[in-house]
């Protein structure tokens, strides 16, 4: 065990000299005592070559639930058993079942079915911090459900604790068929990776104003499937009453990587075929299951992942959130429209080039590419990319008008046979229009019209991002590619401004500076303000604005219309009409024309 949060997280990836005080803070919980441990950690802000010295107290590794594991596999949370003593929450390296993985940014970790643990960061070395009352912010890792982890040195929370006066919390939940696995009844509802993420919150809730925090001053926020789960959280009656402020950054739950559509029944059937268990009766079905080997259980899904988008072109093949009637009582579209959803003041965004990193593959390569977009690609390689993605639809039925229409729209050069940067960047467009950028456009605009008096903020993040930066690391990537999918997390959690050795510009740590700012802003009031003395505006249906985040800073701008075009293709065209049941389901066929 090691000190995975800042020890490690500073010493091997960003090679900051931590001081160890090795002076304790112990705080009482509902469930007994746990010790932490004051830190020093530097960083390079405001000027390179001088150490800033910042202090937090930290508590790593604070279980929130039993583990889940035996009877309790793919069962709701169980709240821990009281301890007696003092319980040490001072190291912590583990994250829950995924696909195999020995570290995360160069950290060690281990992975264990006994993984519901959580971490706190307050500023400062207060004795007693209860008397604190700080804003918290309460982090939900992405990873698309299938992977990732609360002690991720990335979202590292003492920087942003020490820096903005706020309390951090960050923590793990089952993923993948750990925590979606669902018999589609009763037996086995799923979603259980979503009840972590509930239990964890009531457990803030209850424990944080000895933490330094604030119960009544709560912000979710989080990232790609963090940020999905952020709206789950927002829709769901089990969270009412939880949180007062939520952040989504490149994640809804509208989009389709984010919810299952009724397969997962034919998924958990093909898993237990695969590790003879009984495939048709869902009791028999999880006891079997629940007794074998949770690597045998996770490699056998991963693997069927792979052969599903290998051989079919019609589905999703992971374990996902689902419409269970209860979590999430119903398609979260419906939902949000309807405005059957706690209103709070919510803040959302996104990157430009979102879906850089998935331009050939999603779960696996897609066959048939030999040309690489960042060379540029001709018309067929256009059609061809574009055609793989139409598994995604609602009703892939309707394939080949949608594609039709896509053609149209991005694909703007007319030289069919030369490889064009022009053709890859309008491919690059789709992709992330349809993956990330038209949902968060749509979710916004339906948030805010059923949102009362609370407000909606929306922000695109497009800097020039350095490579030490990007958070899915690729060694190049071309000019034309600005901020990507994650990229902006660094940003608001103070690696891009404090690091010491990474490659990191001026602007870029400026740039995180005022991001740690506007984030933490929103956290204590509702509001991010300014950012670099921008106003950010409101967002409505009626005046959609974003606020542009880039660099340089005087770059800063408000966007009146984002987009306008590419968004109402999706908006308008696209899902209302197109993507739509056809005459082969009996409804009536729509022909248009998209202009």
């Amino acid at each position: 065990m090691y000190k995975a949060t800042s020890l490690i997280f500073a010493a091997a990836l960003l090679g900051l000299a931590l001081g160890q005080l090795e002076e304790y803070v112990v705080v009482n919980t509902t469930l007994g005592q746990v010790r932490g441990e004051v830190e020093d950690f530097v960083g390079w802000f405001p000027t390179v070559g001088v150490e800033n010295i910042m202090t937090a107290t930290e508590w790593a590794g604070i279980p929130y639930a039993q583990p889940p594991v035996g009877d309790l596999r793919w069962q709701p949370p169980v709240v821990m058993d009281p301890w007696t003593g003092v319980r040490d929450a001072l190291d912590f390296n583990v994250i829950c079942y995924q696909r195999d993985i020995d570290s995360y940014y160069g950290v060690p970790v281990e992975i264990s079915e006994d993984c519901l643990y959580l971490s706190v960061w307050t500023p400062g070395d207060a004795v007693d911090p209860s008397n604190l009352n700080l804003s918290v912010m309460f982090y939900i890792h992405g990873g698309a459900f299938q992977l990732g982890t609360g002690m991720n040195p990335l979202q590292f929370g003492g920087y942003l604790a020490a820096d903005q006066n706020v309390v951090v919390v960050g923590f793990n939940y089952r993923l993948g068929v750990m925590g979606f696995f669902s018999t589609e009844d009763d037996t086995a509802p799923g979603n259980y990776g979503l009840m972590d993420i509930i239990e964890a919150l009531r457990w803030t809730k209850a424990n944080i104003r000895n933490f330094g925090g604030n119960p009544d001053s709560i912000t979710i926020f989080g990232q790609s499937a963090g940020g999905a789960a952020v709206t789950y959280l927002m829709t769901s009656p089990a969270a009412n009453g939880l949180f007062n402020r939520a952040i989504s950054q490149s994640g809804v739950a509208t989009m389709y990587w984010a919810q299952s559509r009724d397969y997962l029944r034919e998924l958990s059937a093909t898993l237990a075929t695969e590790m003879n268990c009984p495939p048709d009766n869902s009791p028999a079905m999880v006891t079997c299951l629940k007794g074998r080997d949770p690597w045998e259980v996770t490699n056998t899904s991963l693997k069927i992942n792979l052969d599903m988008q290998s051989t079919r072109d019609d589905t999703q093949s992971v374990f996902a959130p689902r419409v269970d009637g209860n979590i999430v009582p119903d398609d979260p579209l419906t939902l949000v429209t309807n405005g059957q959803f706690q209103p709070v003041d919510f803040m959302t965004g996104i990157t430009n080039h979102e879906s850089w990193p998935y331009r050939h593959m999603w779960y696996i390569m897609i066959p048939g590419i030999r040309r690489w977009v960042e060379r540029g690609i001709n018309s067929d390689d256009f059609d061809h990319l574009t055609a793989h993605w139409m598994r995604f639809l609602n009703y892939p039925a309707r394939r080949t008008e949608v594609l039709a229409a896509i053609k149209q729209q991005y694909d703007i050069n007319f030289d069919e046979d030369v490889d064009s940067l022009v053709r890859s960047a309008g491919y690059i467009d789709f992709l992330s229009d349809f993956q990330f950028i038209a949902h968060n456009d749509r979710y916004a605009r339906l948030y805010s019209r059923n949102a009362g008096s609370s407000n909606v903020y929306n922000y695109y993040f497009s800097p020039f991002v350095s490579r030490d930066q990007r958070v899915i690391w690729e060694a190049t990537v071309p000019n034309w590619i600005y901020a990507t999918h994650a990229d902006d997390v660094g940003f608001v959690f103070g690696k891009a401004k404090y690091t010491m050795e990474d490659l990191v510009t001026t602007e870029e740590r400026l740039l995180s500076d005022e991001m740690m700012r506007t984030w933490s802003n929103f956290a204590k009031t509702g509001s991010p303000g300014s950012l670099n003395d921008v106003a950010w505006p409101a967002f409505t249906e009626a005046n959609p604005s974003y606020l542009e985040i880039t660099t340089p800073l005087a770059n800063v701008r408000v966007i009146d219309s984002f987009y306008p075009e590419r968004m109402s293709f999706w908006r308008d065209h696209v899902w209302p009409v197109l993507d739509q049941p056809s005459a082969d389901d009996g409804s009536v066929k729509i022909i248009t024309t998209v202009a």
